[in-house]
């Protein structure tokens, strides 16, 4: 609970258990959502983090380009419609642990994305 590393996908889900759980059968759409759970996938953040990128910054908001901007902020990004508008009618608050474990929300990232992470 205290080490400083896996925070990200500490703050979606808490208690981590040994056991694997696949929640579907699709391999590439759950490594997807596997890499935004971890923060680890192709934003730009992520690739400046490992060198891959110049500045980290979303190419529209110029501002960095985490699973959270990508996701919840950005205007220019279909998903972070979509999410918005699906939260509204579930009556969920628009958060990044609610879309990353409500499997409705993960369906609707998963078929709205536009880029492969």
């Amino acid at each position: 609970d205290n080490n400083p590393k896996g925070r990200h996908l500490h703050a979606i889900k808490p208690k981590v258990k040994t056991k694997v759980k696949h929640e579907t059968s699709a391999r590439r759409k759950e490594v997807t959502l596997a890499r935004l759970k971890f923060g680890k996938c192709r934003l730009n953040d992520y690739l400046h983090t490992i060198k891959r990128h110049e500045t980290g910054l979303c190419a529209s908001c110029q501002v960095p380009e985490t699973v959270e901007h990508f996701l919840l902020k950005c205007p220019n990004n279909r998903t972070q419609l979509a999410l918005k508008n699906k939260c509204q009618k579930l009556q969920i608050q628009l958060n990044l642990v609610n879309v990353l474990t409500n499997e409705t929300l993960q369906d609707l990232i998963y078929t709205t994305l536009e880029r492969q992470l």
